[in-house]
C-alpha cells in the first residue's frame, strides 16, 4: 500500500506519525476533552508564547499564537494572582500531578522552589512566598501566599 495524504507508511503508526497525520488534515475529531483553546494553551506554553488569538471565520476558527513584548508578564507577579490563577486551573482542568504543575507554574514565574515531603515553597525575587501543602494523593490541600515582610 502506498502512503498518501493521511496515511502512515507503517502498519502500526507511531504517536508522532499520528500527530503529524492529524495536523495536516483540515478537520479532525478531538474528542470531548480537547478543543482549540486547550490546544492553543498547550502550544503557547510549549513554545513560550505569551498569548493566542481565536480568529473566527465561516466554517470554523483559526487559532494563532501571538508574540509581542507588551504581552509578557513581569517577573515579579503579585503573589495573590499566582495562587488565584493556580486554583482556577486545578478547579477547571483535571490535573494528574498538581504538585508538579505548581512547581512548573512557579518556575515559569521565576520563583525559586524549595521542596519538602508533602509541601513546597516558592520564593520570588522580591522575597514574596507561596506555600503549598499536599495530601497523600498529591493534591493541593492548602495554598497560602505571603508578601515580602508580611507574616
Amino acid at each position: 500500500m502506498q502512503a498518501g495524504r493521511g496515511e502512515s507508511t507503517s502498519r502500526r503508526p507511531t504517536d508522532a506519525s499520528r500527530v503529524t497525520t492529524v495536523l495536516v488534515e483540515p478537520q479532525f475529531e478531538m474528542g470531548d476533552h480537547v478543543n482549540g483553546h486547550m490546544l492553543s494553551l498547550v502550544a503557547s506554553g510549549l513554545l513560550k508564547k505569551p498569548a493566542y488569538y481565536r480568529g473566527p471565520y465561516d466554517g470554523g476558527a483559526a487559532f494563532m499564537l501571538l508574540e509581542d513584548p507588551s504581552f509578557r508578564a513581569p517577573a515579579g507577579r503579585p503573589v495573590p494572582r499566582i495562587s488565584t490563577v493556580f486554583m482556577q486551573v486545578i478547579e477547571t482542568f483535571e490535573i494528574a500531578d498538581q504538585r508538579r504543575a505548581l512547581i512548573a507554574y512557579l518556575r515559569s514565574r521565576r520563583y525559586r522552589v524549595v521542596e519538602e515531603p508533602g509541601r513546597l515553597k516558592g520564593i520570588g525575587s522580591g522575597g514574596e512566598e507561596v506555600e503549598a501543602a499536599f495530601d497523600e494523593l498529591g493534591r493541593v490541600a492548602s495554598l497560602r501566599e505571603r508578601a515580602k515582610g508580611k507574616g
